[in-house]
């Protein structure tokens, strides 16, 4: 993607995103495909960004893509796992074998300041360099991934 691709991108973004040097360990699971409740093992995934309308991560699997399948995402942020739904709507293929995954979030408008106010947190404490995000972020060296 180049950089006025990615310009675009964002400035077609409703919330704000998240940015670290580190991504973010977290796992992902299939749990619904077809409106048909499911249950995969979880897979360890790096989240890249993250926001109130969606993430980006990274994986070496090949993840299924598309509206009908949606994935729970637990993502641990300031002490405490989030369970988030969303389903998977683009993926771009590196050239170290590795996949990046835009995921939309499915969520409902009453919690929408709720996530404003965790993100925007998180995003704070990112900045001023502060150990005490509750997250666990990826050692890209030794990451399950």
């Amino acid at each position: 993607m180049d950089i006025k691709e990615n310009d675009e991108l964002i400035n077609k973004r409703k919330f704000f995103r998240v940015y670290s040097d580190d991504p973010i360990c977290t796992v992902a699971s299939i749990i619904n495909v077809n409106e048909k409740s499911i249950k995969t093992s979880p897979c360890n995934i790096c989240v890249r960004d993250i926001g109130v309308g969606g993430l980006r991560f990274s994986s070496k699997l090949k993840l299924p893509i598309g509206k009908n399948i949606i994935y729970e995402f637990k993502i641990p942020i300031l002490h405490k796992c989030h369970h988030i739904r969303g389903t998977i709507v683009w993926q771009e293929k590196e050239k170290n074998n590795e996949t990046y995954y835009g995921v939309n979030f499915l969520v409902d408008n009453c919690n929408i300041p709720h996530y404003l106010t965790l993100f925007n947190n998180l995003a704070l404490i990112i900045k001023r360099n502060r150990s005490n995000h509750g997250c666990n972020f990826c050692d890209e060296l030794k990451c399950p991934n």
